[in-house]
């Protein structure tokens, strides 16, 4: 209501250990809670009235206002295209987790659309990704590479300092996955995405707070100012 229909919500099955048991939830039980939720959500924001208790929850009689300006109000879901069987019957958008424009084209794009075939709609493809706008190439290697190698692997650069060589072997590269380099080279990988099937970007300046507010201003601007009008331009040259 406040944005006048601009805010779109997203939700995730989740996965942490320390998170769960915050919630005082077992491990097992996260799928089931999160359909369960899903359902009494969407009843909610519709208006559509809820006579029953939930295994987990008594929503009975509950009743939402001001319900969402959308309708449907949009509501992507974090995941992979494992994650279609929960998202399709609720949400409109399925959000993944820096991709590469192979994985999208060849693995994520015939699982959606499979998917939307057999619930009779297709969700929205929400990509999310880093972005890093630098012409100084020795910088991000000595300095961004370590950053981006910690958050694709979920550990800290001194974690990944002690991997051993099969774990380096195996571990997840931002080349290809992430939008970072110069102007061009970032205005190509953008375009890459939305090529290969993504509907939405999703774009983080800061790597999810390892860096600071005025890092990822600075950031956002040399992506308004730099790579948005090249992409532009490229789209407009093809």
């Amino acid at each position: 209501m406040i944005s006048g229909g601009r805010a779109i919500p997203g939700v995730a099955l989740g996965w942490w250990t320390e998170d769960l048991q915050v919630g005082g939830v077992g491990p097992r039980e996260r799928g089931a809670r999160s359909d369960e939720a899903l359902e009494v959500i969407h009843k909610l924001w519709n208006g559509i009235e809820i006579t029953e208790p939930g295994r987990f929850w008594d929503a009975s009689g509950l009743v939402l206002e001001p319900r969402p300006v959308q309708s449907p109000c949009p509501l992507w879901y974090g995941g992979s295209e494992k994650a279609l069987a929960r998202a399709n019957p609720w949400c409109t958008g399925l959000f993944t987790m820096n991709p590469t424009p192979d994985e999208l084209r060849g693995t994520v794009v015939p699982a959606v659309r499979s998917s939307g075939a057999q619930h009779g709609r297709t969700l929205d493809l929400v990509v999310y990704n880093y972005v890093i706008v630098s012409d100084d190439q020795e910088w991000l290697e000595r300095e961004i590479r370590p950053l981006l190698l910690g958050r694709l692997n979920y550990c800290s650069p001194a974690e990944l300092a002690q991997r051993t060589p099969e774990q380096v072997a195996g571990q997840v590269v931002p080349d290809g996955r992430v939008i970072w380099g110069n102007a061009e080279q970032c205005a190509r990988q953008l375009l890459a995405l939305l090529d290969a099937g993504a509907d939405y970007l999703v774009l983080d300046f800061n790597f999810h707070g390892v860096r600071d507010l005025p890092f990822a201003r600075e950031q956002l601007d040399r992506f308004v100012q730099q790579v948005v009008p090249l992409a532009d331009k490229l789209m407009g040259e093809r």
